[in-house]
């Protein structure tokens, strides 16, 4: 039994591969047990405790191609947030001299190339610099996740769940992605009080 971590997943396919039948185990739930501090015997006592209640469920784990995937979603993930951020930003701050962002004059990479091109606005050379420096790197988070979006695509293809998945009317690639990470390495998800693999691993 492992107490679920960063590493759990590692261990458990480690465990599994040498003929264990390896389960991961809430971590808020092992800690409800624990007694006394956090220390390596008694977590490990409390996983035990908690591995024989009645009915426990256990974290369904994962595949290393479905920690890969959710790799690659996370590193994505990582570029989407500060792209909405940027965005957010940039136009909060144009908004502040009165200068609205539409689609009539090419959106926001149009109005922020109208702001720096006119020598005429009144605006700084030190603020230019910064609302270009900005848009650059709002520049940087798309072909970021662009990028990320490629090498999903190129993931799936190597991933069987995921072209099944992609297959159906209405999936996307990062829908059949998050699925397949979901459904883990689809094993039971609960033992009855008392039941235990004889190659169970503590």
């Amino acid at each position: 039994m492992f107490e679920s971590c960063v590493t759990s997943n590692y261990w458990k396919q480690v465990a599994k591969d040498k003929g264990h039948d390896a389960r991961i185990i809430s971590a808020k739930l092992v800690s409800q047990i624990r007694q006394n501090q956090k220390t390596d015997k008694n977590d490990a006592l409390a996983i035990v405790q908690a591995s024989q209640l009645v009915d426990i469920k256990f974290i369904n784990g994962k595949t290393f191609k479905q920690q890969e995937l959710q790799s690659i979603m996370r590193m994505r993930e990582l570029a989407v947030k500060p792209k909405g951020a940027l965005r957010n930003q940039l136009e909060a701050l144009l908004l502040e001299f009165n200068i609205r962002i539409s689609s009539r004059n090419g959106g926001l990479g149009g109005t922020i190339q109208d702001v720096l091109e006119d020598a005429e606005n009144g605006f700084c050379m030190p603020f230019r610099q910064a609302l270009s420096t900005t848009w650059r790197r709002y520049l940087q988070t798309v072909e970021s996740i662009a990028e990320k979006d490629e090498l999903l695509a190129q993931a799936i293809q190597l991933s069987p769940e995921c072209k099944k998945l992609l297959a159906l009317e209405g999936v996307s690639t990062i829908n059949a992605v998050n699925l397949t990470i979901a459904i883990g390495c689809g094993e039971r998800g609960h033992l009855k009080q008392g039941e235990m693999h004889p190659h169970a691993s503590v």
